[in-house]
Parts: structure tokens; C-alpha cells; sequence
């Protein structure tokens, strides 16, 4: 709006026999003034972007980790137990058996 009204300005000025100097440091006061602006804006989007985009991911990370947990993880580690509670038989009875064989060969 600055820019359009120092280009009018400058016109109103030309028009009438006036310098364009001062019309057109409003042109350019104006620029800078938007081109500022506009980068602070780019800026804080950005920011707020990626705000909003972590507490997004926040907000879906610990019920999915929650889920997988109670889904998964509590019947995983439950056959893991087992898993390893019947290798340790097996061992042991592989022991016990080696040991039978090593006493019927005597």
C-alpha cells in the first residue's frame, strides 16, 4: 500500500512540476518495510510450522507407544520367557541325557 501510494504520489508529483525524491524515498521506505515483514512473517510460519509439527508427533507418539507396548510388547515378553524357560529344560535335559549315556558306557 506504501508503494502504491508513493508511486501515485511520485506521479501527483511529476505532474505538478514537483521532485520525485521524496516520493520516492516512501517507494523505498515502503519496500524495505514490506520486504522486512515479509521475511519476519516467512520466519515465524516456519517456526510455528515445525512447533505445531512436534506436538502433533508428541500427541501421536505415547498412545501409539502405549498401544504397541500393551499389544505387543507385554505378549512378546511373555513368549520370550517361555522361549527361554523351556531352552533352559532342553539344556538340561540334554545334560541329563549325555550324562545317561556317558554311565551306560561304562
Amino acid at each position: 500500500a506504501g508503494a502504491a501510494l508513493g508511486v501515485v504520489w511520485a506521479l501527483d508529483s511529476l505532474r505538478t512540476g514537483g521532485t520525485v525524491l521524496a516520493a520516492a524515498s516512501v517507494v523505498a521506505v515502503a519496500l524495505v518495510v514490506w520486504m522486512t515483514a515479509g521475511a519476519w512473517s516467512a520466519q515465524f510460519r516456519a517456526r510455528e510450522s515445525r512447533r505445531l509439527a512436534d506436538e502433533h508427533r508428541a500427541s501421536l507418539v505415547e498412545p501409539i507407544s502405549r498401544h504397541l507396548e500393551t499389544q505387543l510388547g507385554r505378549p512378546l515378553r511373555k513368549v520370550l520367557r517361555r522361549r527361554a524357560g523351556v531352552t533352559a529344560a532342553a539344556t538340561e535335559l540334554n545334560l541329563a541325557l549325555a550324562e545317561l549315556e556317558r554311565r551306560l558306557g561304562e
